[in-house]
């Protein structure tokens, strides 16, 4: 019976249970074994209630030496139905008699023996026949599939029994894993019957987790969380566990090489170790509790170390190892995820926590039905499997729950550095606001007295004095300069400055600044020289802040040059859209030039310039950045390079209109 195969691929756990209730199998006392009647309408028989079992330890008894008084007086019956002997070496002996009765006169009847436990290495059948020899039918997972009488899962054997015959049966079975031997009879429609039931219900099972598996998997692809690896791992692990278990693989998968369902106690190995590992990453152990993180990897390192074992050790050997890796992690996962989510505020641990509850609960109904506490039926027989679904749809759940979490908490974290970057650019602006307020009521005070003290100098002038009130006229001067272009740069930077297009005569405007800074170079023995070429008579731009940038290049030129001259040239070039021109105005010196590693600042505000020359005339250092400033606010641009020869270069450049449409 197909149906009965995860029925049996739990009962590893069974063991746990009943050893931490101190139960142990008791033998009742039956009477001698008398033949079974069986008829047309029997559709199902449990054989193992009526059968009787000889324990042979060294596996050396043959058939026909049963029939022995010697060895005939051992068997004993089967306790509550059910023969399990956990793992054992020995090879277990069945035998049961069956007479056939036909109430309507037919001449034989069929029937099917099912050995619902596909794990078994060695299965072979005895009938006895005419004569008293015995016909052999051998099965078992150590054959190839192909030589199976009916090609299923499970062990089954046709049998014909003569109305009002009785048949002798013996049953060997041999294996080095689980000893679980659930035998039935079944008529051919019942068995395919109750097997589409099963079917149904077992293939549910396998899309429910082949569909988390390869979900899962698509997820560890494009988000990259190791929690989703171990988690697929996880999946597989019992996926192949029980394929093998069930004969699901043998049947379907790999039915010419049987020592694949050996692997049987390898898949559940890797299973315990990355159901461990995702345990601590989904949990976050490391940051979370190291007193928990050095425990799981303390069950880690031991999982880790039987996983080979399972590989080169017989396989009743493996299988006890592989319990003792995995029966304890499960209890322990199901209390650290109630102890994340109550004590933690977890959210998602709590399907962490009903997962392995439920996977647990599962085991625990299974073994109260094997001893009898509880009813046998469908739910109870095939409990194990649909708790392994359950736990790994709620572990999927916990997964997802994990990440709208992680997602929730970023949308959260996002918010709150958006009202804290709104709240710092308000801060800014204020502190801004109150900066400018600051500069241009400074600069209006300022000026006042500054006048002042300029129209006193120019009445108390005499010629004894004329030297020093020469000196403090220029100092007026200078301050004078220092205010304005501080508040030219708190108008710029307030927002307040607007660009207005408007046509101006380039020649004239350059003659005007020629008259104005010749003056200043004869004064200082320099030389001042203008060059302007072939250009349209009037352009379209803002002028006023063109000019003005200029004016403050030139100051600064002409009072870092000590001798030699500053030359003044203006061109034009082509533009690539009709109606417009390229001005280029450049502005060259022979001071003392620019210290290549200061030439990345001299755009910054109060950047003083590091030259060789005296330190005691320079400014605050704002010209060049209200220049930069001036013409960025233009379209325009302002370079710096250093001569070859000796000196500084400054281009301007703006794109100007021919004619204003």
């Amino acid at each position: 019976m197909h149906g009965s195969h995860f029925f049996q691929s739990g009962k590893w756990l069974v063991g746990f249970f009943l050893l931490a209730l101190g139960l142990s199998p008791q033998v009742m006392a039956h009477p001698s074994l008398e033949p079974t009647v069986i008829t047309e309408n029997t559709e199902k028989l449990n054989l193992v209630m009526i059968a009787e079992y000889l324990e042979d330890t060294q596996g050396v008894l043959r058939v026909e030496e049963l029939e022995k008084p010697e060895y005939s007086r051992q068997f004993k019956p089967v306790d509550h139905g059910a023969l399990d002997s956990g793992i054992s070496q020995a090879v277990i002996w069945l035998r049961f008699d069956l007479k056939y009765i036909s109430y309507v006169g037919e001449e034989s009847g069929e029937w099917l023996i099912e050995v619902a436990y596909p794990a078994l290495d060695l299965v072979t059948l005895y009938l006895m026949g005419f004569e008293g020899v015995f016909q052999e039918y051998n099965s078992g997972d150590k054959y190839p599939f192909d030589i199976r009488t009916v090609a299923h899962p499970s062990f089954i054997f046709p049998i014909e029994i003569y109305n009002g015959d009785t048949t002798h049966f013996y049953l060997r079975v041999e294996t080095t894993g689980s000893m679980q031997i659930p035998v039935k009879l079944w008529s051919p429609l019942a068995y395919l019957e109750q097997s589409n039931r099963a079917d149904t219900l077992y293939g549910a099972i396998y899309g429910i987790l082949l569909v988390m598996l390869f979900y899962n998997l698509m997820l560890f692809i494009r988000i990259r969380e190791q929690s989703y690896f171990y988690y697929v791992i996880y999946i597989a692990g019992f996926l192949l566990y029980l394929l093998s278990i069930n004969g699901t693989g043998m049947a379907h998968f790999w039915p010419d090489y049987p020592m694949i369902n050996s692997g049987a106690p390898f898949f559940m190995s890797i299973a315990g170790v990355s159901g461990v590992l995702f345990a601590q990453s989904f949990l976050k152990l490391a940051e979370k509790s190291a007193v928990m993180n050095r425990f799981y990897t303390a069950m880690l390192m031991a999982g880790l170390l039987i996983v080979p074992f399972t590989l080169i050790t017989h396989n009743g050997l493996a299988s006890r190892l592989v319990m003792i890796q995995v029966l304890p992690t499960l209890p322990v996962m199901m209390l650290t995820g109630l102890y994340f989510w109550l004590f933690k505020g977890d959210r998602s641990a709590r399907f962490f926590f009903f997962a392995f509850a439920t996977f647990l609960t599962g085991a625990g109904i299974y073994s109260l039905m094997l001893l009898g506490l509880l009813p046998s039926n469908a739910l109870t027989r095939n409990i194990i499997p649909i708790g392994l679904s359950i736990e790994v749809t709620l572990l999927s759940l916990a997964l997802a729950s994990r990440i709208r979490g992680v997602r929730e908490d970023r949308v959260l974290v996002e918010q709150r550095a958006r009202q804290e970057q709104d709240k710092t650019n308000q801060r800014l602006l204020e502190a801004g606001r109150l900066k400018d307020e600051f500069l241009s009521a400074v600069s209006r005070e300022l000026k006042t007295p500054l006048n002042t003290l300029k129209k006193t100098l120019d009445q108390m002038e005499s010629d004894s004095q004329k030297e020093m009130i020469q000196s403090a006229r220029h100092s007026v001067r200078d301050m004078s300069g220092i205010i304005s272009n501080l508040l030219s740069l708190s108008e710029i930077q307030s927002g307040s400055v607007s660009v207005k297009n408007s046509p101006f005569n380039i020649r004239r405007q350059l003659k005007i600044m020629e008259d104005q800074f010749s003056s200043l170079c004869v004064k200082k023995g320099l030389s001042f020289d203008t060059s302007v070429k072939e250009m349209p008579e009037t352009l379209y731009g803002d002028s006023q802040k063109l000019f003005k940038a200029l004016s403050l290049v030139l100051e600064n030129a002409i009072k870092f040059t000590d001798e030699g001259g500053v030359s003044l040239s203006a061109s034009t070039r082509p533009h690539e859209q009709p109606g417009k021109i390229r001005l280029q105005i450049i502005v060259d010196d022979t001071g003392v030039g620019i210290d290549p590693s200061s030439s990345r600042d001299i755009f910054q505000a109060f950047q003083k310039l590091e030259n060789t020359g005296d330190s005691q005339s320079a400014g605050p250092g704002l010209g060049l950045t209200i220049c930069r400033q001036l013409m960025h606010m233009i379209g325009g641009t302002v370079s710096y390079n250093s001569r070859s020869e000796g000196g500084s270069r400054f281009e301007l450049s703006v794109t100007c209109l021919v004619e204003l449409h």
